[in-house]
């Protein structure tokens, strides 16, 4: 079933699909999702445990179909948390995946548009000049998504676990950021391992910052 937003159709499937992969891989710990109405509107955050994909899936869905714009949170939480929050990084106990926030020409950015790839070029550069290929990459309607998912679930268990994996996190962005400067582009460092990304969107909702767009899986 797909749900309509002001004649818009939400690809309920798709969301589904793509909330279910991400929280079948891990078996403790809450999923962030983070909704926004307009660039200056009201805020909401709701979590999910391993036994609600159902649900955060339907809720996605949902809120997409009255016009928010939805967003989803790179690490588990330990507890979930009372909206609007959306934890620290001391709450994060499993990430499953590193990520990259690739802004390209034509989306609504701060960055002049001189500073950033196309499309064509962003995807050739991740193509040809990283060796590291992503597992999947979706089109948020303003840029690129890029995951380099794990085999298995990253498990925060220490101060040390946490301090490894963050400093991974952001050497993994770092060397994409300084690669992309070489051809004058500018990108930011998005690896705090709490980061929901307020452009790392679900696959079939909408992007509702400009002319409505919806997030797809590339």
């Amino acid at each position: 079933m797909n749900l309509t937003s002001n004649n818009l159709t939400v690809d309920e499937a798709k969301v589904k699909d793509f909330v279910h992969g991400r929280m079948e891989a891990v078996e403790n710990g809450f999923l962030c999702i983070w909704c926004q109405k307009g660039k200056d509107g009201p805020k909401r955050s709701k979590f999910f445990g391993p036994d609600e994909s159902d649900q955060a899936a339907l809720y996605c869905a949902d809120m997409a179909k009255k016009g928010w714009d939805v967003y989803f949170g790179q690490g588990f939480l330990k507890n979930p948390l009372q909206s609007p929050l959306r934890g620290k990084e001391s709450d994060v106990v499993a990430i499953i995946c590193f990520w990259f926030d690739c802004d390209i020409r034509g989306g609504v950015h701060k960055e002049n548009p001189k500073n950033l790839p196309t499309e064509g070029e962003s995807k050739a550069f991740f193509r040809d000049e990283i060796p590291f290929k992503p597992s999947q990459v979706i089109h948020s309607g303003g840029g690129l998504h890029l995951y380099w998912l794990f085999d298995e679930p990253f498990i925060i268990k220490t101060e040390n676990d946490r301090a490894f994996i963050k400093d991974i996190s952001s050497r993994f962005q770092l060397l994409i950021i300084e690669k992309m400067k070489s051809h004058g582009w500018k990108q930011d460092n998005t690896s705090d391992l709490v980061r929901v990304l307020r452009v790392l969107r679900v696959p079939g909702t909408f992007n509702f910052k400009s002319k409505p767009v919806m997030v797809e899986v590339i």
